[in-house]
């Protein structure tokens, strides 16, 4: 039985899973914006989550990110609760833009292990990122990681998603 078991529900690194097809932002380079007539955006629903479970025992990671934005769904804290009830390590990407004082109390207490926020660039970012403002990014991962360190915690990991573009490279030193 194990060795049938191992074959047919082998144990996964980790998955992605695009939890919203919505997004707040038109990123020039996105398919979201760049299909934006055609695109069919939608929320993935709690019962297909439920439908998944099963199978998380088999999975390390679960990324909870695809061409939406993530804090679009209403069910984001169900996700990462579930998710992290079954054993998974639990990340997301998101633009950031949704994200105040209460939420970020949220992402702290649901346990969220990695949260990486989206650039494409420094100086230029709101311009090739349409619906985004670098410095309430800047203000959130600063005000992020301060309160998870004042509560002893060293996650969410906090990762910078940045997209360098050759029409930016000369931002590559006003990274860090």
């Amino acid at each position: 039985m194990k060795f049938f078991e191992k074959l047919l529900f082998p144990n996964l690194d980790w998955i992605q899973l695009e939890i919203s097809g919505l997004c707040n932002a038109s990123c020039f380079y996105c398919p979201h914006t760049v299909y934006r007539k055609k695109w069919i955006g939608k929320n993935f629903s709690l019962k297909d989550f439920y439908n998944i479970v099963p199978y998380l025992k088999k999975v390390k990671l679960l990324y909870l990110q695809g061409w939406g934005e993530p804090f679009l769904n209403p069910h984001f804290f169900d996700f990462v609760e579930i998710a992290k009830n079954e054993g998974c390590i639990v990340g997301t990407t998101t633009n950031g833009m949704l994200i105040g004082d209460k939420e970020i109390d949220k992402i702290i207490d649901s346990g969220l292990d990695i949260i990486a926020f989206s650039l494409t660039g420094i100086k230029k970012n709101d311009l090739l990122r349409e619906g985004t403002k670098i410095e309430k990014i800047l203000t959130i991962i600063n005000t992020l990681h301060k309160k998870r360190i004042n509560k002893g915690l060293l996650t969410p990991k906090i990762h910078i998603a940045y997209l360098l573009l050759s029409s930016n490279f000369d931002e590559i030193e006003d990274i860090p």
